[in-house]
């Protein structure tokens, strides 16, 4: 059974396995704590269709104001395969499976890594034999070991878990304020991904870097989980990103949605990193839809999807098709008009803008009518003093004339303009624009402005040279654990380097002067060799400890298996605790 589209500002999408419908996802914002599922049809991008397939309650988990991503299973010729939801925020970053039925699981989470935001979660791997996809993320904190907050991630899309976390990736953005990332990738059976990992800062600049993935990374083994090399620059084209900016990959090209100079409608920017590394803005034709900020998209076939809810009206689903480059779906509007009177772009939702040769023809007809009038008016007034000056000559001795209301007015052909207001007269289908007030309310589309986000402060990181002295890492306080979890984790005892230290070699018998020399010489040697044995053993030493704060850094969290309920008609209730959702000042969500 269909029902109305539910509205959710912190939404998520991700397509089902048939790429056919899309899963709507997000927090009940009457309900706190409540996590639902929704199924879209979107065969008819102008009609969709939804259904509610379930829901969880959770208040100590879910945060309907905390944004979400979600992404469809690495395989999508796997059967009954499920999607992943990913919450993001301090206090709120939490992951859980979904299943086609919409069944979901109980949340998990890593114990010391939170994830700052969804606009900073590059997909970069995919691997369809193991159900894992790789991610270049932004954490809430610095690393202790890299001092950087960008991490490698890779999670699992297995029933029984096995999402891994490393901060080590050799190579680090350097911009201190990031604004986007944007994630391609190749896709793979096993073993090594392939892609790339684009930064963008808020000073206008955009970084790339090979990402390198591994699925057979361990906390037991040496194996890098992510390697990043190769940074470049991005050509910015001219292009200036805004704060709402969001990014979606399509495996080897990634797109920006934005929105417009004017505020309204949503531009499309593309970048295929492999090839090119320059941003590109595309060439939409026709009307796109406005551009909210409740705008969240995913990807279905050559499709980019797109979810908006304003607020207080009705949510609906537009369609990008990258091939024909055109928009799908209710109210779009123009580049060069403004939402009609009964939504973006009039009455069906696409607005024709206004014709500058109307304008041009308007404008010339209403000049040629104002002379026309003017030299009617000047002429009517000559030709009555011209009829005056005899009249007072040979009529001295008539009669005087009869009173005003007696006298019948003749008509000499022009027409009396004084005390009239003159209006111009448009051309032929011209029809006035509308102005639009940016700090007005359109209640049928429900756009309201957004200021920009407030700069944060951040704290430059701590950059790490070999063998120097670090602090050993104290074990992090734990988060509230659910009963699920399983903090168990297996690390490899410190690696002991053989010393090079060397013996010296045998004294041989010589005359006394010599003997005496070579005893001194001897002892130099000695005293030389103990101090670069010495230097051995504390490098050695910080090596070890280097060693250990890694792998403390290696956050691995070993999902448990999932287990589906039996039903999910009644929701799991628990006491309602404090909102585990914590806005940082001035941070990108």
């Amino acid at each position: 059974m269909s029902t109305t589209i539910p509205s959710y500002q912190r939404a998520c999408l991700a397509p089902d396995a048939l790429n056919s419908a899309v899963y709507l996802v997000g927090g009940a914002a009457s309900v706190p704590g409540q996590l639902e599922v929704n199924y879209v049809s979107v065969a008819d991008i102008n009609a969709p269709t939804a259904r509610p397939i379930g829901n969880q309650l959770n208040p100590t988990k879910w945060a309907s104001g905390a944004p979400k991503a979600c992404f469809a299973y690495p395989s999508s010729a796997q059967a009954n395969s499920v999607i992943k939801v990913i919450q993001f925020g301090a206090g709120a970053s939490y992951m859980s499976y979904i299943s086609p039925d919409g069944a979901i699981a109980e949340p998990t989470f890593f114990s010391s890594l939170e994830f700052q935001s969804p606009k900073l979660f590059s997909w970069i791997g995919s691997f369809t034999a193991t159900n894992f996809n790789m991610f270049h993320m932004y954490t809430v904190t610095p690393s202790n070991v890299t001092g950087s907050r960008w991490v490698g991630l890779r999670m699992s899309f297995a029933p029984s878990g096995g999402s891994y976390s490393e901060a080590v990736t050799n190579q680090y953005p350097s911009s201190p304020d990031p604004l986007l990332s944007l994630g391609t990738y190749t896709t793979v059976s096993s073993g090594t991904s392939l892609g790339y990992s684009v930064i963008f800062d808020k000073a206008g600049r955009g970084q790339i870097f090979t990402a390198t993935g591994s699925d057979q990374a361990t906390a037991n083994n040496t194996i890098s989980l992510l390697a990043l090399s190769n940074p470049g620059t991005v050509n910015m084209n001219g292009i200036t990103l805004s704060s709402d900016a969001l990014s979606v990959t399509m495996e080897g090209t990634g797109y920006i949605l934005d929105k417009a100079k004017d505020g309204n409608t949503t531009v499309i920017y593309s970048i295929t990193p492999g090839s090119s590394s320059t941003l590109q803005s595309v060439n939409i034709k026709g009307g796109a839809p406005v551009f909210l900020p409740s705008l969240t998209a995913t990807v279905m076939n050559k499709q980019i999807v797109v979810y908006s809810a304003p607020v207080g009206g009705t949510p609906y689903f537009n369609s990008f098709d990258t091939s024909t480059q055109t928009w799908g779906g209710a109210n779009l509007i123009s580049k060069s008009g403004p939402p009609g009177p009964n939504g973006p772009g009039g009455v069906d939702g696409s607005s024709k803008g206004t014709s500058i040769g109307a304008i041009v023809g308007g404008v010339v007809g209403a000049l040629v009518v104002i002379a026309l009038g003017v030299f009617l008016f000047i002429r009517h007034r000559r030709n009555q003093k011209s009829q005056a000056i005899p009249a007072a000559h040979t009529n001295a001795h008539a009669p005087p004339p009869p009173p005003a209301g007696d006298m019948t007015q003749v008509n000499h052909g022009a027409v009396p303009v004084q005390g009239q207001v003159f209006q111009a007269q448009p051309a032929y289908g011209y029809q006035a624009p509308l102005v639009l007030d940016p700090n007005a309310y359109n209640q049928s589309i429900g756009i309201h402005g957004k200021p920009d986000e407030p700069v944060y402060s951040y704290q430059p990181p701590k950059i790490f040279e070999a063998y120097q002295q670090q602090p050993v890492a104290q074990p992090p306080v734990p988060s509230p654990v659910p009963g699920t979890y399983d903090a168990s984790a297996a690390y490899p005892s410190p690696t002991v380097y053989a010393s090079s230290y060397a013996s010296p070699g045998p004294f041989h018998s010589e005359t006394e002067q010599q003997q005496y020399q070579q005893q001194q010489l001897q002892q130099q040697q000695l005293q030389q060799q103990q101090q670069q044995l010495q230097q051995q053993q504390l490098q050695q030493q910080q090596q070890q400890q280097l060693q250990q704060q890694q792998l403390q850094q290696q956050h691995y969290s070993p999902e448990q298996g999932y287990v589906r309920p039996a039903s999910t008609a009644v929701p799991v209730t628990g006491a309602s605790l404090s909102p585990q959702f914590i806005p940082q000042p001035g941070q990108t969500y």
